[in-house]
């Protein structure tokens, strides 16, 4: 019997230990219709469409990276983000900010009902696209 609590113990704690990789590439921010449209469905594994930080692009920085939270309710909808790693230049509360505007998959309990609840550590990677050359 013990050993079983213990097998128990890890498979329940296994989903914490994921991290997500998204990318985030330069874009205008969206607009309130574009927001509501993308808070329809639960945010996926993939690339978000996030706004480069205005910090970044100042100083010249190309990428950056920043790890956020997200406290998910019951319905899916954010409630707080926050951030656990930020590379600085305003990445970790663009992150943060990208992350309130989508929609999760909660949680659920033993019984398979929604449960609100932290997501594990979502990885945000920054890569400033290129511009196409113009010049002949």
């Amino acid at each position: 019997m013990e050993r079983s609590s213990r097998v128990m113990a890890t498979l329940l704690l296994l989903p914490l230990w994921a991290t997500t990789a998204c990318e985030a590439t330069t874009a205008a921010t969206p607009g309130a219709a574009q927001q509501d449209e993308a808070r329809k469905l639960p945010a996926r594994r993939g690339t978000w469409a996030c706004a480069f930080p205005e910090e970044a692009e100042k100083n010249g920085i190309d990428e950056g990276t920043a790890v956020v939270r997200v406290y998910v309710e019951l319905d899916g909808f954010p409630r707080q983000a926050m951030v656990l790693q930020d590379s600085g230049y305003g990445f970790g509360s663009a992150a943060a900010e990208c992350a309130m505007t989508k929609r999760y998959v909660p949680s659920k309990d033993r019984y398979g009902s929604p449960i609100h609840g932290w997501t594990p550590p979502i990885t945000v990677r920054y890569f400033k696209k290129p511009q196409p050359s113009t010049a002949r």
